[in-house]
This record gives C-alpha cells, sequence and structure tokens, in this order.
C-alpha cells in the first residue's frame, strides 16, 4: 500500500477517534492512570496479493496503561499458519495502539483501535497501520473479556520482491487489570 493511501486511511481513523472522543466525554470519569495485562488467543486469514491466503492461529500477551476508557496497549503475538502440513511457518507480530472504550451498558463497552503492527517473517518485517473494532464485558473485579477483530495491510520486501497482503484477525483477550471509569 502506497504512502499516500495509508496517509488517506490514517486521517479517515483519527477523525472518527476524535468524534468518539468529543461524545465520550460526558462518560469520563477522573481517575489516575491504570496498569493492565491480559492473555489473547485467535485466528487470521492472510490475504495474499495474488489471489492466495493462509490461515492460522495466535497466541500472544498484552498490556497497557488506561485512564477514562482512553489507553496504550501493546500486544505480542506468535502467529502460525496451517497452510501446509509439511512447512508450517511461524510470524511475530508486535502492535501499539491507541485504544478508547466506549460504554454501551453498565458492564458493556465497545472498543475502537487505531495504531501500528510490526510483522516479522524470517528474515523481513514491516511496519503498516492496524484498525480495530471489538466488544467487551466487564467481569469480578478489574477483569474484562474482549472479542476483537483487527485488520491491517502489510508490504514486506524480501529477497524475492516486494510482497503485499492483508491480515484479518478475530481475538479474544482476557484482561487483569485497568480502569473502571468508563
Amino acid at each position: 500500500m502506497d504512502a499516500k493511501k495509508n496517509t488517506r486511511w490514517l486521517f479517515f481513523i483519527l477523525s472518527v477517534f476524535l468524534t468518539i472522543s468529543a461524545h465520550a466525554e460526558s462518560y469520563k470519569k477522573s481517575e489516575r492512570a491504570k496498569f493492565y495485562a491480559g492473555l489473547s488467543a485467535g485466528g487470521f486469514v492472510l490475504d495474499v496479493d495474488n489471489g492466495g491466503s493462509s490461515d492460522g492461529g495466535s497466541l500472544g500477551l498484552l498490556a497497557g496503561f488506561e485512564e477514562g476508557g482512553w489507553s496504550f496497549e501493546g500486544k505480542l503475538l506468535k502467529l502460525r499458519t496451517t497452510e501446509d502440513v509439511e512447512e508450517k511457518t511461524s510470524d511475530l507480530l508486535f502492535s501499539y495502539s491507541v485504544v478508547h472504550r466506549l460504554p454501551v451498558q453498565t458492564d458493556n463497552y465497545i472498543k475502537f483501535k487505531l495504531g501500528f503492527f510490526k510483522y516479522t517473517e524470517n528474515d523481513a518485517s514491516s511496519t503498516e497501520p492496524v484498525a480495530g473494532i471489538g466488544y467487551g464485558w466487564k467481569l469480578a473485579g478489574r477483569n474484562r473479556l474482549e472479542i476483537e477483530y483487527e485488520y491491517t495491510p502489510q508490504e514486506i520486501d524480501t529477497r524475492i520482491g516486494e510482497i503485499e497482503f492483508a491480515i484479518h484477525m478475530v481475538t479474544l483477550q482476557y484482561i487483569f487489570g485497568g480502569s473502571t471509569g468508563y
């Protein structure tokens, strides 16, 4: 994906975040920033530019700081494709994002996410924008359960040329700690 398209895409997503922020201002409670951590598991599909695709699973860890429904979140995932029994590949993915959780009901919320993925495969890597949306449930104490969809276009330069593909990922996340001020 070229830089001009990435820039337009990021400005669009940023404007959505600012609109959500203005709407959610009334929900914010003054509370100090809280640390949270969690576990993530899910599945993904890689859509390759030549029409091919691959799927697999992911396991990972996430952590962040949260205040008033806004947070900065980092996630480290290990991807494992299942495209060929004899040639399973394992890739590492790191994302860092700004996240906003908007209350829907007392114990439920919608999650919006904008950030970057750093995708590493063997000796090649790429950093591209990511957008996500999810739904969450507050559990006992400060624990939460979230289901999240993330999309990112990727471009990797390898020894044999440039490869373009998109990652569509659905994850289930169990989160310990964090703020309850949203």
